[in-house]
């Protein structure tokens, strides 16, 4: 263990969960990974009622105690068996942001960060990233809900979100995409669809739950928009008005199907009819 410096760690106020690097005591053979047992629980200081994560240098795992028991902030060579009804994660945090949090400037606020750096990596065999997400759930899953490697969710009464997900650039970087896809077999492709926005992907929940797009189901780059209609024409100066810029297209499905391409302006579209 560690002699219980901070460094450059933020320290972070109780009852929030703060990373502690606590010094083993009680005559506790240094070796010996933390445990759960009458002796591992008396291994560190206060680890039984500590609300934080302790590091043990012995297996390189992260600990905490739950409920009076030592359990590990686990990996997939050491992986916690879920099991039981009701929803449960192998970690679990949560955090509340009052209303005079932050700054006037720029300033990030989050329940997780994860960053990764380096510099002029020579390995041509290294899979970088800061977060990997890894569903392996192999045969069947009668799940109804959602299945997915990264879920990401705006919750009810939410109004101001941008996303669930968002790629952001940093001043001066550069990259290929802000999103891209890639596949560790070269030969078989699987996947039925590269993006699916159709909601259509799971049947269970809430009966009639259906995604909705009020102004379009994508919009790309210069303000083109690529609208998905039902059986009525779209209005001139007002379908898409303020959104979608001259190239944009709306898909009439209904009725006599038809395909309509803005040739106005993006505040006042004249939607004329593709033949």
């Amino acid at each position: 263990m560690g002699g219980g410096g901070r460094g450059s760690l933020p320290h972070f106020k109780e009852p929030l969960m703060a990373t502690r690097f606590i010094d083993k005591e009680f005559g506790a053979d240094s070796s010996t990974a933390i445990a759960n047992d009458a002796t591992g629980t008396a291994k560190v200081r206060n680890l039984p009622g500590a609300a934080g994560l302790v590091y043990d240098q012995v297996d390189n795992q992260m600990k905490f105690n739950r409920n009076g028991t030592i359990v590990k902030v686990t990996n997939s060579a050491n992986a916690e068996t879920l099991s039981g009804a009701g929803s449960q994660f192998s970690l679990d945090m949560s955090t509340a942001l009052a209303a005079t949090v932050g700054g006037s400037g720029v300033t990030w606020l989050g329940a997780h960060r994860a960053i990764i750096t380096g510099a002029a990596l020579t390995q041509t065999g290294n899979a970088t990233n800061a977060i990997h997400g890894v569903y392996w759930i192999t045969g069947t899953n009668a799940g109804a809900f959602p299945k997915a490697a990264v879920l990401g969710e705006f919750h009810a009464g939410t109004t101001t979100a941008d996303g669930a997900f968002v790629a952001m650039a940093g001043g001066g970087a550069t990259a290929r995409s802000m999103y891209g896809v890639a596949s560790l077999d070269p030969d078989v492709n699987t996947t039925q669809y590269g993006l699916d926005l159709s909601n259509n992907s799971w049947t269970g929940g809430r009966a009639g739950a259906k995604v909705g797009y009020t102004t379009a189901d994508i919009l790309m780059s210069l303000d083109v928009a690529l609208i998905v209609g039902g059986s009525s024409a779209p209005t001139n100066g007002v379908t898409g008005a303020g959104a979608a810029g001259p190239g944009s297209l709306f898909f009439m499905t209904g009725g006599t199907i038809k395909l309509y391409m803005n040739t106005g302006t993006k505040a006042s579209p004249t939607w004329t009819a593709q033949t």
